[in-house]
């Protein structure tokens, strides 16, 4: 089994090719491909493209080349699969492959190491070039104790030369996300050589607000309708509805974001039923972080009876059995009456028999 081996055997320069393109990184190394089941290595006389990976957990850096007196000449990328092994020499560079990780918000002050350790007392600052460049475009120039910043940094840009070459930016934009590498180069010999190179990965964030909750009316009977809402953060978000750490089905859940700021809006809603008591949670994820709302309801109780019908009920109760019992009063008195008026009018026996006698 054969696999490929990068190994740096020289550094031949680096240099800023020019401001606009950015750094030109050239180094020497020997290719090789080495048997698995054999001790033995042997050069190779072709390019070989390296494919981007991680290698032990860290990212590394490799490019193909051209073949040049048994060796390879090829610029500084990455990060690539296949390891390169820097050998030690009289120009040894420190921290060559490792690339920092850090994560900051919009409108924080970062802090870039630079990670060169070295005398400022004893350091001819003369003899010494820094640059700081940030993918492939300048940040920063440090040359004959003169610093230079390019104008998308000026302003909010300081190199702090005491603590070993620090970069400091403040505020931070979404813009300046993004791979940061620190060159120290060093004259020796009348020219200069490249002493240290160190990368590292800035992500940028902007924090999403407490999303906001607002009920959305009631679609149906029974049913209440809310939607949650945030905008103005920064990665991609995801929005869940949860209740009980269970997740919920939400309805227009949708996800935009602006063209000019890149910032993300992100709204959803969910609909559940009124006759049930419930406590949700509007959830929203984005890059490493997390910012979430509390929404409770609590089930109406039962709606007392109208007072209008209490009112009429009440009246029904008191007004009838007074209706009736006037009724029957006036019932009574009209029987009395009515037999006292036939008592003074009474024609009887006894009258019609005197009447015949005579």
């Amino acid at each position: 089994m054969l696999f490929t081996q990068v190994i740096l055997t020289e550094i031949i320069s680096f240099w800023p090719l020019n401001y606009d393109s950015g750094f030109i990184n050239t180094l020497r190394a020997t290719l090789l491909e080495k048997d698995a089941h054999r001790d033995t290595a042997s050069p190779v006389g072709r390019t070989c493209p390296f494919s981007p990976a991680k290698s032990s957990g860290q990212k590394v850096y490799a490019l193909q080349g051209t073949r040049r007196n048994n060796a390879w000449e090829m610029g500084l990328s990455g990060p690539f699969s296949l390891p390169v092994q820097a050998q030690p020499g009289p120009d040894k560079i420190s921290n060559l492959l490792g690339i920092v990780q850090m994560s900051k918000s919009v409108k924080e002050k970062v802090s870039l190491p630079c990670g060169y350790n070295f005398s400022y007392e004893e350091a001819d600052m003369l003899q010494m070039r820094i640059y700081w460049q940030k993918d492939n475009e300048m940040v920063l120039s440090f040359i004959s104790k003169k610093t230079e910043v390019w104008p998308q940094y000026e302003n909010r840009t300081l190199l702090d030369i005491d603590d070993n070459f620090r970069l400091m930016i403040l505020p931070l934009f979404l813009s300046d996300r993004g791979t940061y590498t620190c060159v120290v180069q060093k004259r020796e010999k009348g020219s200069f050589v490249l002493k240290h190179l160190t990368s590292v990965e800035l992500s940028v964030r902007a924090d999403f607000p407490v999303p906001n909750i607002t009920q959305f009316g009631e679609p149906s009977a029974d049913i209440k309708r809310i939607m949650c809402f945030a905008s103005g953060g920064f990665p991609k978000p995801r929005l869940t509805w949860l209740e009980d750490g269970k997740e919920l089905s939400g309805i227009n859940t949708t996800v935009s974001q602006d063209p000019e700021s890149q910032l993300y809006t992100v709204s959803s809603k969910l609909d559940f039923n009124m006759t049930y008591n419930h406590s949700i949670v509007c959830h929203i994820a984005y890059g490493d972080s997390q910012v979430s709302k509390n929404f409770t309801w609590e089930k109406p109780p039962e709606a007392p009876p109208d007072r209008n019908h209490q009112v009429f009920y009440v009246i029904i109760v008191l007004v009838v059995p007074f209706a009736i019992c006037i009724v029957h009063r006036c019932f009574r008195r009209r029987n009395t009456t009515s037999r006292k008026g036939n008592n003074g009018i009474y024609l009887g026996p006894a009258e019609v028999s005197t009447g015949q006698n005579v």
